[in-house]
């Protein structure tokens, strides 16, 4: 619910502005550089920590489906006719 209240004297306005000001004055202040680059820095390594991280995750769930899938080809295996890379064999023993 919006209420209007009358702002003969530019009160809203002065508030903006002070608030834009201050907006632009903290901004100009991350663009120093000795502000900027330890900021950047930061970032950079979060992003390759992230990336390293999943990275890692994916490995381990790799490595954790790889044994799932030797169980499955191994269960192929013990039967008659097993193909593996795109040959048909039948076991003889």
């Amino acid at each position: 619910m919006a209420v209007p209240i009358p702002d003969p004297v530019g009160l809203a306005a002065d508030l903006n502005g002070i608030r834009t000001s201050r907006d632009r004055r903290d901004k100009e202040a991350l663009l120093a550089l000795d502000v900027a680059w330890p900021l950047m820095t930061n970032q950079l390594l979060s992003g390759l920590k992230g990336c390293f991280e999943g990275a890692a995750m994916a490995g381990t769930r790799a490595i954790a489906g790889e044994s799932t899938a030797k169980k499955r080809r191994d269960e192929v295996k013990n039967t008659a006719y097993y193909r593996e890379g795109g040959y048909t064999w039948r076991r003889t023993t």
